[in-house]
């Protein structure tokens, strides 16, 4: 077995090289820098022959390493840099500790108070005319500040410290350098120094004063939170002369007024909190715990519960036709269904309704509830005495519906303004099919223990990358797209919690599908309507309820969530997959924030720095796709960090992609072939690449076929089932594996070869599967694990091979010629069109 052998580093250029050996390969590499594991490397790649006067020749090929040094130790003090081999049966082996600095200029900046301070140490009393330059993140030049250095030098060197006016520069990220060289703690953005406090919390607001201490004439934002959640954002707005002098502020426009959310007065603890936007610091009293009893509202807010002057309308006569017919679900939620029913006479004043609840055996006052709301509705109460699924019931409602329009509706929405019309409005064009709504949570709703959620819950539904596959999301508001939040937005699918159909549309498409059981199926139909009536699914953002989310009780105790859940993605997934998958790229690469809000988003290894050809490629990049980002991947600091990232294109031969950490697992890497193609090809992570390109195509077309926007995505992984006994021909089936993929790849289509018995542990995320066989004998021979997700093919490569049994039931496409490009985009075609139907 092969010692475990291990080089002294040689560090340039911001990299750090040498050479291992070991009983492995690869053999992973670790680096610390003082004390603490920064990154994993692996070997596989060619020293530089300048290297071997330091680090020694090494004793095998490919045994070099090469770390990229993350930016802290670039930051001109010195470090101390080691690495070593450990595997899990050892203790390693490391290496001697070099102490290294990247060059004779260090320094550090902070900020206090008003000002920019910090300190430059030089190696020398005389480097000349130095200055302190202040630049933006596009590196435009601030600000130049001239350094006197001190002739008596101090432990770090000679010294030049500095103060800088913080009201000189903006309030946006600041990279401060010297000769080039990075300041520690650059770059910096200007901190607010909040001055104020919270003078008296009150039912009906809070009252208190503040300015920016750093700045005072500088805006100050503030941020209300009640219970972790952000109720509003403001500035201080009133005029306190009282303070102004005592505090020397110029103007005394310090003071502020901001009133607590609704609903606050509900006789239980909160916790009220008075912070800066920015970054939270607290006021002065800034964290407060209150309580107020019921009843407690100021006169100017309406309360919402006030049944004796709630206005009722009687109810229609059976022999009216309302204009819309509202199913409610309701298993012992007789407390939030008799809130959401005084909301909905409260403010539904426009629109004939009949409503229709579908009681789950409920065995609180329900019941009860509901018939006391008989004279004062058009309502209908169905009394079941079990438990049944959210699409059994609500297709029984739409059966037994006498509207032509439908809304369903959870018992737990409380209305807040008479949304219906507008809801109807969109209806009416003849190309929408379902409508939605904005839907807003209850104060104090979390996510989790330590992450408070979003005001708002709902903005439709769209796809995310979750778990190997793209799973719906409910919408939040974005920064990137703020329009959203306040207008109608066409979007893949809307929750089930407030949605607006036709009935002959939702009888057109079989209503919901049985197969679930709470959960996914108001996507599942939203996407099937949309798809097979050609509709548009549209969220009125510009309406708006309050979701009291967590309330409802529908599903009982019959199964667990995490079961319930399980089982309902698996029927989402055999459903619907593959064509997610297809819909998320397209919408990706086209920019239209519908499946996905995501930018897409390309990273271009930049080694060491981008350079006039990478500038290029950037700017063909942006002319095909003008809606994406483009990330330079340089050394120091985002090297190997490849979270976010859809495509990465690799143009340095000794990058290796094995150690990117945060990868996507639809992350697409293409090897940018511009020199040495030979060292390419010798690579150990060459077949890791999903595709490549070289200097010529990207003059035309940077990726060649490989983010085609107008074929389907045919990301490609052929299994080769080695070392199964039944099996002939196994090298020749690796041979004609390789030759498969070097055609699909050149087609456009990304391929990866992996072993059958490994495909299980892979990470590639696939969109076709194609399994090579060579039976000797009829039915027998391994078949994979087919996915619901994927196309999956298997290719009888030898003549007289039959057909596994197993494979004719998994409904796989099986051919005995050589599958081509063309033939899988065909085959794709055929199956996304067959995606939506009722089960």
């Amino acid at each position: 077995m092969l010692q475990q052998c291990l080089s002294p580093l040689v560090i340039r250029g911001g990299f750090a090289w040498g050479w291992a050996t070991g009983p492995i390969k690869p053999l992973p590499v670790h680096l610390w820098v003082d004390g603490r594991h920064v990154a994993t490397e692996f070997t596989g790649i060619e020293l530089p022959a300048d290297c071997h006067a330091v680090c020694g020749r090494p004793p095998e090929p490919r045994s070099g390493f090469k770390f990229a040094l993350p930016s802290p130790v670039l930051d001109g003090f010195p470090h101390d840099l080691n690495v070593g081999i450990r595997l899990d049966h050892d203790d390693g082996v490391h290496g001697e500790v070099q102490t290294w600095r990247s060059g004779p200029v260090r320094g550090e900046v902070r900020q206090q108070g008003r000002s920019f301070n910090g300190t430059v140490w030089f190696d020398s009393a005389k480097p000349g005319r130095v200055n302190l330059d202040v630049r933006d993140e596009a590196g435009r030049l601030l600000l130049r500040h001239p350094l006197s250095i001190s002739p008596t030098p101090d432990p770090q060197g000679y010294a030049a410290s500095y103060t800088v006016p913080c009201e000189s520069l903006p309030p946006t990220p600041l990279h401060f350098e010297c000769r080039g060289q990075p300041l520690r703690g650059s770059p910096l953005t200007r901190r607010v120094s909040v001055v104020g406090t919270v003078e008296s919390i009150t039912v009906s607001g809070i009252r208190g004063w503040a300015f920016d201490g750093a700045d005072a004439n500088s805006p100050l934002e503030l941020c209300l939170r009640v219970d972790g959640r952000v109720c509003a954002w403001f500035r201080p707005n009133a005029l306190r002369p009282e303070l102004a002098a005592r505090l020397a502020h110029p103007t005394g426009l310090i003071g502020f007024f901001v009133r607590l959310p609704e609903g606050i007065a509900d006789g239980k603890q909160h916790r009220v909190e008075v912070v800066a936007a920015d970054d939270g610091q607290l006021l002065s009293k800034g964290q407060q715990f209150v309580r107020f009893e019921r009843g407690w509202i100021p006169a100017a807010l309406p309360r919402l519960r006030a049944s004796a002057s709630v206005r009722r309308r009687a109810p229609a006569s059976p022999l009216d036709k309302p204009e819309v017919t509202v199913v409610i679900l309701n298993r012992n939620g007789a407390e939030v269904l008799d809130s959401m029913l005084e909301s909905w006479t409260r403010y539904s004043s426009t629109v004939a309704a009949e409503i229709i609840v579908i009681d789950h055996a409920s065995e609180d006052d329900s019941l009860r509830m509901l018939k006391r709301w008989e004279s004062g509705l058009d309502l209908r109460v169905v009394a079941l005495d079990h438990n049944a699924s959210f699409s059994a019931s609500c297709n029984r409602g739409a059966k037994l519906a006498r509207a032509d329009t439908l809304f369903f509706l959870n018992n737990d929405i409380i209305w807040l303004h008479d949304g219906l019309p507008r809801l109807l409005e969109s209806l009416r064009d003849e190309r929408v099919g379902i409508v939605g709504m904005k839907l807003i949570k209850e104060v104090g709703e979390s996510r989790h223990a330590l992450q408070p959620a979003n005001e708002v819950q709902h903005l439709g539904i769209r796809f995310k990358l979750h778990n190997g596959g793209y799973w719906p999301y409910e919408v939040a508001p974005s920064p990137l797209r703020a329009d959203q939040e306040h207008s109608p937005q066409a979007v893949p699918a809307v929750t089930g919690a407030a949605m607006l159909c036709r009935k002959s549309d939702f009888e057109a498409v079989g209503g919901f599908d049985p197969a679930y059981f709470y959960g996914y199926e108001d996507v599942e139909f939203c996407l099937r309507l949309s798809q097979r009536l050609g509709k548009l699914v549209v969220s009125r953002n510009d309406v708006c309820a309050l979701h009291r989310h967590g309330h409802t009780r529908l599903s009982g105790r019959d199964m667990s969530i995490v079961d319930r859940v399980q089982a309902n993605a698996s029927v989402l997934a055999s459903q619907t997959a593959l064509w997610t998958k297809q819909a998320y790229w397209r919408s990706l690469l086209q920019g239209d924030g519908f499946i996905t809000n995501e930018p897409f988003t390309l990273g271009v290894v930049a080694d060491p720095s981008p350079g006039d050809e990478m500038q290029q490629l950037a700017a063909q990049i942006l002319s095909e796709f003008p809606h994406a980002r483009v990330v330079f991947f340089q050394p120091g600091s985002n090297w190997k960090d490849a979270g976010d990232i859809h495509v990465l294109i690799v143009g340095s031969h000794d990058y290796d992609i094995r150690s990117l950490h945060g990868a996507r697992a639809d992350l697409l890497t293409l090897a940018w072939i511009r020199d040495k193609p030979a060292r390419w090809k010798d690579a150990p992570w060459w077949q890791d690449f999903g595709g490549s390109f070289g200097r010529g195509q990207s003059s035309v077309n940077f990726a060649g076929g490989l983010l085609d926007r107008t074929r389907w995505r045919l990301r490609v992984a052929i299994h080769v089932p080695l070392g199964a006994e039944e099996v002939a021909g196994t090298s020749e089936l690796a041979e004609v594996a390789r030759a498969l993929r070097l055609s699909l790849s050149e087609a456009g289509s990304p391929c990866w070869v992996v072993p059958l018995e490994h495909w299980s542990d892979d990470a590639v995320m696939a969109d076709v599967c194609i399994t090579l066989c060579a039976l000797q004998k009829s039915g027998s021979g391994p078949v994979p694990s087919l996915a619901s997700d994927t196309l999956n093919v298997m290719w009888l490569v030898q003549e007289g091979s039959s057909i596994p049994e197993s494979a004719s039931k998994a409904k796989c496409l099986v051919t005995r010629e050589a599958p081509t490009y063309e033939w899988l985009q065909e085959a794709m075609r055929d199956r996304i069109g067959r995606t939506f139907h009722p089960s």
